[in-house]
């Protein structure tokens, strides 16, 4: 997958509320840093906390990622400086 459709793909399962789909473009022992700093490890622990603030607090909401800067550690790592618009 390219980096372009892994973000849409967050985009998509965060406009549709779900916290699965908003998890599945990250490795499975992914560690997720979220807005508030805090660490996540796993996918399926950035699923749920995803989930967790689609059915609250972010329920409905919308938003665009917008990249600020890409580095290619290898082949297959890439880091993504991103935020949301």
């Amino acid at each position: 997958m390219e980096t372009n459709e892994i973000l849409r793909a967050l985009e998509q399962g965060w406009h549709r509320g779900d916290g699965a789909a908003f998890a599945a473009p990250f490795a499975e022992d992914v560690t997720f840093i979220d807005v508030l700093g805090r660490v996540q490890q796993g996918r399926s622990v950035v699923a749920n906390e995803h989930q967790k603030l689609f059915d609250t607090i972010y329920r409905g909401s919308k938003w665009r990622i917008r990249v600020e800067q890409t580095r290619n550690l290898s082949d297959s790592v890439v880091v993504l400086d991103w935020t949301r618009d």
